[in-house]
């Protein structure tokens, strides 16, 4: 299906990177949750107890890296929690919850972002935001494009493909 100006998916990972691209302090991060943004179609939250992607979080960011790479690319915020909104049944953005060691987190994803998807040929990219340079906590913010060829399935317990729906993923 073509649009004017562009593909839906073309569209959606316009929008995905010009919000990965707008983050890159703690204040737009403050800004998002004080605008009350939801989890949505191209926006996930993960809020990891500690700074080690252990099984559970690499299944769940392989998740969302099939989810989102065959639906239109999309944005992981590690170290954001939020709390599902009780009338519209979304999850808000509710806090920061910065992750010590968050350089080393970093390089977990980016080995986790090639070893727990096939094919592996997506280009995921990652940025820490922190207070200061010097700062060893801090968030991820995590880009997923959309896949240009075959389906991206995970590579972890369940080997399945996913799509985004809403904010959910979903198995296709």
């Amino acid at each position: 299906m073509r649009m004017e100006g562009g593909s839906i998916k073309a569209i959606m990972e316009n929008t995905a990177k010009k919000l990965y691209d707008s983050i890159n302090s703690i204040q737009d991060l403050e800004r998002l949750i004080a605008e009350g943004e939801t989890e949505t179609q191209y926006l996930e939250c993960k809020s990891p107890q500690a700074p080690i992607l252990n099984k559970d979080l690499k299944q769940q960011f392989a998740k969302a890296i099939s989810a989102f790479s065959n639906t239109g690319g999309g944005v992981i915020l590690w170290g954001i929690s939020t709390t599902r909104h009780d009338i519209h049944k979304r999850d808000v953005l509710t806090q920061i919850e910065e992750i010590g060691a968050v350089k080393a987190f970093k390089r977990q994803l980016d080995l986790a972002s090639l070893t727990s998807i096939e094919p592996q040929k997506l280009d995921c990219q990652s940025k820490v935001i922190s207070r200061n340079q010097t700062d060893t906590k801090g968030i991820v913010a995590t880009f997923v494009p959309p896949t240009d060829g075959d389906p991206i399935r995970t590579n972890t317990e369940d080997r399945e493909f996913y799509i985004r729906v809403g904010g959910e993923s979903s198995k296709m």
